[in-house]
């Protein structure tokens, strides 16, 4: 069982820091309550372009994935990983908590990796209180989908948040 992954984003340096090292980023934006990052996924061997949109109010980050044979990865449109947030002006950091959820849009949502998120609380990876916070943004997550029959972007802007520069499904 791996620990929390945590990763770095320092917008001056134009670098998304994760456990592997340092990988450049072609976009960062910064909006009010969000933070739109897109960058290539070099050496993945599916996916070859990331669009993630870091939302801490809400506990998640939003991803949009272009893989290197689209027709074999269509089962989703959009990945959401339920994470914590350390914001400053020049560096984000984020705690990824295990859980995600996939969204089909305008059709179903499904939370996955529930074994990984119980095996780390098993294993004292998460503290009370963050195990409680990942499943809270779970849920909230969840229910705000179905709320607007699993269309994100009308969460996403139900909630205040402008999806815009993320790439529609």
């Amino acid at each position: 069982m791996h620990e929390v992954k945590v990763a770095h984003h320092d917008l001056a340096a134009m670098t998304h820091t994760v456990t592997k090292g340092p990988y450049p980023v072609d976009s960062y934006q910064l909006h009010r309550d969000s933070l739109y990052m897109a960058r290539p996924l070099l050496g993945h061997p599916r996916i070859a372009y990331m669009h993630a949109l870091l939302i801490p109010k809400l506990g998640v980050q939003v991803n949009c994935f272009i893989y290197h044979a689209p027709d074999a990865y269509d089962q989703y449109d959009y990945y959401i990983d339920i994470m914590s947030f350390a914001v400053s002006k020049q560096n984000w950091i984020s705690r990824d908590y295990y859980l995600d959820i996939i969204v089909s849009n305008d059709k179903a949502a499904w939370v996955i990796d529930t074994e990984e998120y119980l095996h780390a609380v098993e294993g004292n990876l998460l503290t009370t209180d963050e195990a409680q916070y990942a499943l809270n943004k779970t849920h909230e997550t969840l229910n705000g989908l179905a709320e607007n029959y699993y269309d994100l972007f009308a969460w996403l802007n139900s909630q205040g948040v402008d999806p815009s520069c993320l790439p529609q499904s």
